[in-house]
C-alpha cells in the first residue's frame, strides 16, 4: 500500500545476464502495470549501484555500498489497485520470462505534479492540474565550474559535492525559487563519457556513481518542491577549444560512430 504521488519499486537480482547492461539489444527487463483503468504501462528496469557519500577534508568521497543490483520504478497516476508483472527479454526473438508478479494499492494521496506546456497557449505553462505554472529560478548547472582544470566561475568551490548541490538548492527554494536547469557535466554528474575518465566506461557504458548522484540530487528537489530541466548534453561536451570534444566518446578516434 502507497499514497499516491509515491513511486511503486523494485530492487532484484537477474542471473545469468550477459552482454552489456545497458543495451536493450543484449536483454531488457520491463515493469508492466495496469491500473483502475484496465490500460497497460510498461517501463524498463535499470542497472543500479547504491552509494555512501562522506564529506572529508580532500573533499566528498563516495564508496559503494553494496552490490549492484537491478530495480524498476512505476510511478502511478491514479488511486485504486494496480497488478504488475517483472519480466526480463533476452536477446533475439528468445520469449521473455516472468521474474516476479503481484499487486498494490494506492491510496489517497497528492498526484504528481508534472509541469507541461498550455494547452490554451504554447508560450506559458501549467501544473498538471491546469494551475498557471511561473518559472522563478536559475541554471544550477553543477556545483563548481572548473572543467579540464579551467577555471571560469571563480566565486564557486573548489570541492564539487552533493552536499554543496543541496545547499545551493535549498538557498533557491528557501527564497521562492521552483526552477532550476541541471546540466549533464562530464566532470561531476555525467551518464556516459570517455573510459579513460572517472568511472566512466565509454559509449554506451554509463557511469553508476553519476546515476546515483543525480538520483539523490532529483529526490531532493523534489522534497523542496522544485522543478527541474534536465538537459543531457551541453555546449562545453562539443567544444574543440577547451578540451570537451577530444575526450568525446562520440568522436571516432575514441571509438564513436
Amino acid at each position: 500500500v502507497l499514497p499516491l504521488g509515491s513511486r511503486f519499486e523494485l530492487a532484484f537480482d537477474l542471473s545469468g545476464w550477459r552482454g552489456n547492461p545497458f543495451d536493450p539489444t543484449s536483454g531488457e527487463c520491463r515493469l508492466e502495470v495496469v491500473g483502475p483503468d484496465q490500460q497497460p504501462l510498461t517501463v524498463r528496469g535499470f542497472l543500479y549501484q547504491d552509494f555512501a557519500a562522506t564529506l572529508t577534508a580532500a573533499g566528498e568521497q563516495l564508496l559503494p555500498r553494496g552490490p549492484k543490483h537491478w530495480r524498476a520504478r512505476f510511478r502511478p497516476l491514479q488511486e485504486g489497485r494496480h497488478q504488475y508483472r517483472l519480466r526480463y527479454a533476452g536477446p533475439g526473438d528468445a520469449p521473455a520470462r516472468e521474474l516476479a508478479a503481484g499487486e498494490f494499492m494506492v491510496e489517497p494521496g497528492t498526484a504528481p505534479d508534472f509541469i507541461r506546456i498550455a494547452p490554451d497557449n504554447p508560450r506559458f505553462f501549467t501544473h498538471a492540474d491546469g494551475r498557471f505554472f511561473y518559472p522563478v529560478g536559475w541554471c544550477l548547472a553543477f556545483p563548481n565550474d572548473r572543467p579540464y582544470r579551467q577555471e571560469y566561475v571563480p566565486y564557486l568551490h573548489d570541492q564539487a559535492s552533493l552536499a554543496l548541490m543541496k545547499k545551493m538548492l535549498d538557498d533557491l527554494a528557501d527564497h521562492g525559487g521552483n526552477l532550476i536547469r541541471l546540466w549533464l557535466t562530464d566532470w561531476w554528474n555525467g551518464i556516459e563519457w570517455n573510459r579513460n575518465v572517472d568511472q566512466y566506461g565509454g559509449l554506451t557504458r554509463f557511469n553508476l556513481k553519476n546515476a546515483w548522484l543525480n538520483d539523490q540530487f532529483l529526490a531532493h528537489c523534489e522534497q523542496r518542491g522544485v522543478f527541474v530541466i534536465f538537459e543531457t548534453i551541453n555546449h562545453v561536451q562539443l567544444s574543440g577549444d577547451i578540451g570537451g570534444w577530444s575526450d568525446n566518446p562520440y568522436l571516432d578516434r575514441n571509438g564513436g560512430p
